[in-house]
């Protein structure tokens, strides 16, 4: 056996949305995350006319600016690009009769019942670039990565399903009007279940009338 083959894998550790569950602002952090990373290396960047766009932490020393949009000023943005992330509406779909899971009953006496709900969800990228042509080249560069990688980022974030939704036309911005943007729409699903449980079980709250018969 060659020497350079790895004989003793081991898998990824689960991701930390296994706990925490699917959270708004989780979401949106972890595709923040992967948007600045993607512009944050050169060698990630598929079009070479972006490679000067690297993204730093340092707002004042950032080639291109990458901010939720309750963090982003349109003042601050100079000739800078920028991707503004902003979260769509989570919309909640009925699975069954009165949501409730209809399974095997549990016996421990506290579990009223099960329910489950389906939640489709979005997020809009904002690519914004000082011309028309720039604006499309960052909205391209965006969403080939999310469509690229989004197998990936489903199995991450313990999504049912995520895609690219669309890309949409390049339109000028009225907060400023020297720069223009593409929107970069992606859609997920999941599904959230929970319990109703009882404060103490069926037995604690029954009564119980004992009579000792007499010999």
């Amino acid at each position: 056996m060659p020497e350079n083959v790895v004989t003793n894998m081991h898998p990824e550790p689960p991701s930390s949305i296994c706990t925490t569950g699917p959270m708004t602002y989780i979401i949106n952090g972890a595709l923040l995350s992967l948007v600045r990373y993607q512009f944050s290396v050169v060698e990630n960047i598929v079009q070479p006319q972006l490679h000067k766009y690297l993204w730093k932490n340092d707002e004042k020393d950032t080639g291109i600016v990458i901010e939720p949009v309750y963090k982003w000023n349109p003042r601050n943005i100079q000739q800078r690009p920028a991707v503004i992330l902003k979260r769509g509406p989570w919309k909640f779909h009925r699975m069954s009769i009165g949501d409730r899971q209809h399974g095997g009953v549990q016996e421990t006496g506290y579990t009223e019942f099960s329910q489950q709900v389906l939640v489709i969800g979005s997020h809009i990228f904002f690519c914004v670039g000082r011309t028309g042509l720039e604006a499309e080249e960052i909205g391209l560069e965006v969403a080939m990565n999310m469509m690229g990688f989004s197998e990936l980022i489903r199995q991450q974030l313990s999504l049912a399903r995520f895609q690219l939704d669309s890309t949409g036309n390049v339109h000028r911005i009225i907060e400023c009007q020297d720069h223009f943007a593409v929107p970069v729409t992606v859609t997920y699903g999941m599904q959230l279940n929970w319990e109703v449980v009882r404060q103490a079980p069926l037995w604690m709250r029954t009564l119980a009338d004992i009579k000792l018969m007499e010999e």
